[in-house]
């Protein structure tokens, strides 16, 4: 599950304080860290429940990718992370800058997938590519649904569902 190692690396690096910080409140040593977070170096593993508890942490201080590791784990069982639509910006210009970078992660996607398959064959690492590049697409994706859903609920009328016909 190298995807959710990758989500939690992403998550680390955009928290406040970035790794040594995630590493103090864990009380690890940030080498510690460093070492759980590697995909190469799997000497030592991240846990269930420090994983939970980064992820708590990127949460609730609203730090970028957040919600990475809810998105790779519920992918990788076979489901979908849907995170709660209380939260978001509701933004129309927030939405259409999002949008834009969700074509960028399907371009990025397309393209990966079309250089694997030029030679017919997929190998481990191209695999492992567009893994990651299909769940950067899949956390792209909820942050626009999320948008939408703020902006819905944002001009919700009494007695009505969301925010208009």
């Amino acid at each position: 599950m190298s995807g959710a190692v990758d989500a939690l690396a992403r998550m680390v690096r955009y928290y406040p304080g970035g790794r040594p910080a995630v590493a103090a409140r864990l009380g690890l040593s940030d080498e510690d860290l460093r070492k759980k977070l590697s995909v190469s170096d799997r000497s030592r593993h991240l846990g269930v429940e420090e994983a939970a508890a980064i992820a708590s942490m990127c949460h609730e201080v609203g730090a970028v990718d957040a919600d990475a590791y809810a998105v790779v784990v519920a992918a990788e069982s076979g489901g979908r992370f849907v995170k709660d639509a209380r939260t978001g910006d509701n933004d129309a210009k927030a939405l259409l800058a999002r949008l834009g970078a969700e074509n960028k992660e399907a371009a990025d996607l397309t393209q990966a997938v079309l250089t694997a398959m030029a030679d017919g064959v997929v190998s481990d690492r191209e695999k492992r590519d567009i893994e990651e590049q299909a769940m950067e697409l899949m956390v792209a994706v909820q942050r626009l649904l999320d948008v939408c859903h703020a902006n819905n609920a944002a001009h919700a009328q009494p007695g009505r569902q969301g925010g208009g016909a």
